[in-house]
Order: C-alpha cells, then sequence, then structure tokens
C-alpha cells in the first residue's frame, strides 16, 4: 500500500484526471491521516501538513482547496474535532456520489432545443451526467455529443471513449474545429466542468474561454456542471494559479529560436456562462457570486498562498 507521500505525489503527477476525482483521492488521504492521530494536536498538525501538500501538487482546482479549508475548519472544533472531520469528509463523498446525478436532472429541463452538446476536455461530472441523461425516461432526445481532442494531453479522447462505450454517438474532433460547429449551428449547447469558479471567472481547460464567447455570439447556450466544492470564496481565490506548462508537450526538440507557450487553463468570465448547473439547482452568474461570498474561509487559507 502506497505511503501518504507517495499517494499524494501521485496527485501532483496527474495531469489528465478531473478535478473531482482528484478531489476524491485526496479526500481518502485525508481520512487515513485524520484516523492516524491520536490528539486534537496531531490531528490539526497532519491536516495543515498534508492540505499544503496537496493544495502545492494541484493548485488550480477549487475542489481540492474547498476540501482542505472545510476540514481544516472542522479541525479547529473546540469539541470532537476528529469527528467533524469525518463528517466533512462523508459529506463530500456522499455530494460526490449523488451530484452527477442531480445535476442530469436539471441538465436535461435545460436542454430544450436538442441533445446535439459540444464538451471540453474531461470532467468525470460531465461524463457521468450524460451517462444518467440518456437514460433518464423523460429525455427523449438522442444524444449526439462533440467532444474537443483537448491538447496538448489529448484527455478529449477520454471523454469521447467513455461516452462512446455508453452508446451514445460522439464524434471527436480537432480543437480548431470546434469554433466551426458552433458557427454553423451544428450543436445546441456547450456542457462543461469546471476546474474552479471564482468571482473573476470559470476556471477550466484552455480554450474555454473562447468557445463561450463564440457560443454568446450565436445564441448557444453554456452550461458549466459545478458541485459546491467548485465555488471558491473570495478570500481564497489568490490560490489557483494558471501556470506555464512544459512546451515540449506542444513540440518536442523543437527548433532554436521558436517561444512556446503552453498552459492548461483559462478563465471564462461569469456573463459568458448562461448557467452554472449544481446538485442542488441552477445558478446564474449573479446566484454564483453570492454562493461564493457566502462561503467561510480558513484563516491560514485566506493569509498567504499555500
Amino acid at each position: 500500500m502506497p505511503t501518504i507521500e507517495e499517494a499524494a505525489d501521485k496527485i501532483r503527477r496527474d495531469r489528465r484526471s478531473g478535478a473531482s476525482e482528484i478531489a476524491r483521492r485526496a479526500a481518502i488521504i485525508l481520512a487515513v491521516a485524520a484516523d492516524n492521530a491520536r490528539t486534537d494536536h496531531a490531528l490539526r498538525r497532519n491536516m495543515v501538513r498534508l492540505g499544503r501538500t496537496l493544495l502545492r501538487a494541484q493548485p488550480t482546482m477549487a475542489s481540492l482547496l474547498n476540501l482542505v479549508n472545510d476540514v481544516l475548519l472542522a479541525s479547529e472544533s473546540p469539541r470532537n474535532p476528529k469527528d467533524r472531520v469525518r463528517r466533512v469528509l462523508e459529506t463530500f463523498y456522499s455530494e460526490q456520489d449523488s451530484g452527477p446525478g442531480r445535476m442530469a436532472g436539471h441538465l436535461a429541463r435545460l436542454l430544450k432545443r436538442g441533445g446535439r452538446l459540444l464538451t471540453h476536455s474531461y470532467s468525470s461530472s460531465v461524463v457521468q451526467a450524460i451517462g444518467v441523461l440518456r437514460q433518464r425516461p423523460e429525455f427523449r432526445t438522442p444524444l449526439k455529443i462533440v467532444c474537443t481532442e483537448s491538447r496538448p494531453l489529448l484527455e478529449g479522447r477520454n471523454t469521447a471513449r467513455q461516452l462512446a462505450q455508453m452508446g451514445i454517438h460522439v464524434t471527436l474532433v480537432v480543437d480548431a474545429l470546434a469554433g466551426e460547429y458552433l458557427e454553423q449551428g451544428r450543436v445546441d449547447a456547450i456542457v462543461v466542468g469546471a476546474d474552479a469558479v471564482l468571482e473573476s471567472g470559470l476556471v477550466n481547460k484552455c480554450g474555454t474561454v473562447g468557445l463561450a464567447r463564440v457560443a454568446g455570439l450565436r445564441k448557444i447556450p453554456v452550461f458549466a456542471l459545478a458541485g459546491r466544492d467548485k465555488f471558491l470564496p473570495p478570500a481564497l481565490a489568490h490560490h489557483i494559479q494558471i501556470r506555464p506548462e512544459d512546451g515540449a508537450e506542444i513540440w518536442p526538440r523543437h527548433p532554436s529560436g521558436i517561444r512556446l507557450e503552453n498552459r492548461y487553463f483559462d478563465q471564462t468570465p461569469l456573463p459568458l456562462v448562461t448557467s452554472f448547473v449544481t446538485p442542488g439547482g441552477c445558478l446564474s452568474p449573479g446566484q454564483a457570486l453570492k454562493t461564493m461570498k457566502s462561503r467561510l474561509a480558513h484563516p491560514l487559507l485566506a493569509g498567504r498562498r499555500h
């Protein structure tokens, strides 16, 4: 069995899994560390140390940051902090398990214009929600999904593969072709996941903002599937870092004199998102902002970067 440190390092090196999947694995690591703590002081120390390690590993994922934030708040409870940490983690697991199905129900009511959807990158929430959607008796529109390759890591192939295994009609396109699909009205809606939802915008795979702008011009709705864990308190937004990635991923052994710029994420302004589809219902950009502002932030995380 891998050590806690080895499991955390595996999360650090993961560049293909969705945010929800990574946060779930982090929750398991936090649960083990909490169970290993023999005193309340050791519990708080373990949560702070491991929380910082996990956030350094994946600094762009709000689900992970919110999870660590909630665990730290629970660990400082004056009574039964270990039990409170366990309840935070149990609630997280429950929301992860039930979230896609509940989001699928809300999404079904939004897709009145048809089931031709375009999705970008890989999101386990999106894949699961679409899988549930096709099985709902009230949703009779045949689903046809357009998936982008999502370069440079091509995680869109994983999306396409999983949806095709469900028996859904799937078309995989190169990223540069997605705009033409929107321009020609060949999709009814864009459905994407969310790595983070901030005051400044939706953080998702690089290219999302361009797709959202073209969709806005063509009056095509943009739906972002986001659990409660994706909405970040404003006091924690400074932790989210969109950092440059290895240029060799887009052109190995490239000629000298060429500057390569590679990033995995961008920010889409909130008004470009038609609706944030959450397990609890659909939120307008304004309602999403209120949700973020209502969340508490642990002083240790609010005061500095991890």
